[in-house]
C-alpha cells in the first residue's frame, strides 16, 4: 500500500504513534522527528482536498434531501386538500338529495354525525368543576423553594413572576351533555356537524 493511499484514520494514527515514540524513545533525534512529522503533514495536506470535497458532497446531499422533503410535503398537503374538498363536495351533493348512504361494488359512502364539538364562549362563566387552573412561577430556584416552604403563610411572591393558565375540560363537558342533555354555562355546543365516510 502506497503512502498516498493511507486513509485519514491511518494518517491520524501515525501522528499519534510518532508523538508517543518521541515521548518514550530518547534515541529519536529532533531531526528524525521533524522529518517524519513533515512527511506525515505533507500526506495529510495531500488528503485535505478530498476530505473537503467529501464533506461538501455530504452537505449537498443533505440539502437535496431537505429540498425533496419540502417538495413532497407541499405535494402531500395539496393532495390532502384536494381529497378533503372532494369529500365535502360529495357530501354536499348527497345532503341536497337527502341521501344518507350509497352502496357500490367498490365500497360504501355514508354521512355520519361528528361527535359533539365544544366551544368555549366565556371561560369565566364555566363552572369551576370543568376548569383546571395552573399556576406557573418563574424565578430564582432558592426563592421558589422558600415560597414552597412558606406556602401556608400569608406572603407575597418575593418578586417572582407568576402566571395562571386555565384549561377547560371539553371532554368532560361533552360527556355531561350526552348523559343529561344539559349545556354548561359559558359553552356553545355544536351537535349538527357531519362527515362523509368511505368504507
Amino acid at each position: 500500500m502506497g503512502q498516498m493511499s493511507l486513509s485519514l484514520y491511518s494518517l491520524t494514527g501515525r501522528f499519534y504513534d510518532l508523538m508517543a515514540r518521541a515521548a518514550a524513545d530518547e534515541s529519536l533525534s529532533d531531526a528524525e522527528l521533524e522529518e517524519q512529522y513533515n512527511e506525515l503533514s505533507l500526506l495529510l495536506q495531500a488528503k485535505t482536498p478530498g476530505v473537503v470535497a467529501y464533506y461538501r458532497n455530504v452537505e449537498a446531499n443533505i440539502n437535496a434531501v431537505d429540498a425533496e422533503i419540502d417538495r413532497l410535503t407541499q405535494l402531500k398537503n395539496r393532495v390532502k386538500k384536494h381529497r378533503d374538498n372532494y369529500k365535502e363536495y360529495v357530501k354536499g351533493c348527497m345532503e341536497r338529495l337527502n341521501i344518507v348512504e350509497l352502496s357500490t361494488d367498490l365500497g360504501k359512502l355514508r354521512i355520519a354525525k361528528n361527535p359533539v364539538s365544544v366551544e368555549v364562549a366565556d371561560v369565566d362563566a364555566v363552572p369551576d368543576e370543568y376548569v383546571e387552573s395552573v399556576l406557573t412561577i418563574r424565578g430564582d430556584r432558592s426563592k421558589i423553594q422558600l415560597l414552597l416552604e412558606l406556602a401556608e403563610a400569608d406572603i407575597d411572591l418575593m418578586g417572582l413572576k407568576a402566571a395562571v393558565t386555565e384549561t377547560v375540560d371539553k371532554k368532560k363537558i361533552a360527556e355531561q351533555f350526552k348523559e343529561t342533555g344539559e349545556v354548561v354555562d359559558g359553552i356553545i355546543l355544536h351537535t349538527d356537524n357531519t362527515r362523509l365516510e368511505f368504507k
